[in-house]
């Protein structure tokens, strides 16, 4: 999995692409020019699109992430209690054999 930083970039270029845009629709409207609105407008709406594809990306890569550490918590977890288990198990076998050895 790519780091976000590349995606981040990407968004932030996005919203800046966006300002730019929105500063292109009030001079449209100041202006008065209905093809210049239109277009800056289209524009917009097209840099808000790509923005958002970039937000569920990195959503989708925060779940991904998410769903990978509980399962490696979950594991570890387990392990540790295997292993505590076993450790427990071995010493009382330790001691019965010692128990054992003491009897004779």
């Amino acid at each position: 999995m790519p780091p976000l930083t590349g995606a981040l970039t990407a968004l932030d270029e996005q919203i800046e692409a966006a300002r730019a845009q929105g500063q292109m629709v009030r001079t449209a409207i100041e202006t008065r020019d209905p093809v210049r609105l239109q277009s800056a407008s289209e524009a917009i709406e097209q840099r808000l699109g790509e923005a958002r594809a970039i937000l569920a990306e990195g959503n989708a890569r925060a779940t991904t992430t998410q769903a990978a550490l509980i399962d490696i918590s979950r594991a570890l977890t387990f392990w540790s209690t295997v292993s505590t288990a076993a450790i427990s198990a071995l010493l009382a076998i330790l001691a019965a054999g010692q128990i054992s050895l003491e009897r004779r």
